[in-house]
């Protein structure tokens, strides 16, 4: 099975609360749920860390494959 890691920024904690009104009112944990939900259904085995701090070091996998996704899109967009 392919593995794919999710690398989550240390402010994403904070979604659902801080500003639902501009980020949405999904919280990381949906947001882990739905990434891992849309892994298994395309035969993906999904890990998703958050980062500690900013610029912070990558912690667990340091041999892990990067993976380079949208960025245009916020997260919440799909909530």
């Amino acid at each position: 099975m392919t593995s794919v890691l999710v690398l989550n920024g240390p402010n994403l904690g904070r979604l659902g609360v801080r500003e639902p009104e501009v980020y949405g009112s999904a919280t990381l944990a949906d947001l882990t749920a739905a990434a891992t939900g849309w892994g298994r259904e395309l035969g993906l085995e999904v890990e998703v860390r958050q980062a500690r701090e900013q610029g912070g070091d990558l912690v667990g996998r340091p041999a892990a494959p990067l993976l380079i996704g949208r960025h245009d899109e916020h997260p919440t967009r799909f909530s």
